[in-house]
């Protein structure tokens, strides 16, 4: 006998502030890890580009600090 169960999918989910200077986003993964591209204008998120927004990141999110006037 085969026996299967689905698991809820949780999304990733966005959260924005910002101060009068900075965009300030954080992203939570979601139940599927890291399982996707992020763009960040016209652009996807190289290491190059992380490391000029402070990217930081952990097992359930990552955050990134974009200035008013950036590229993107």
């Amino acid at each position: 006998m085969l026996k299967a169960s689905l698991q809820d999918v949780v999304l990733p989910t966005v959260i924005g502030t910002c101060d009068l200077e900075y965009f300030y986003v954080t992203v939570e993964y979601g139940s599927q890890g890291h399982n996707f591209v992020t763009v960040v204008g016209q652009r996807e998120l190289s290491p190059d580009i992380a490391e000029e927004y402070g990217y930081i990141h952990n097992d359930t999110h990552f955050s990134i600090a974009v200035h008013f006037l950036a590229q993107e």
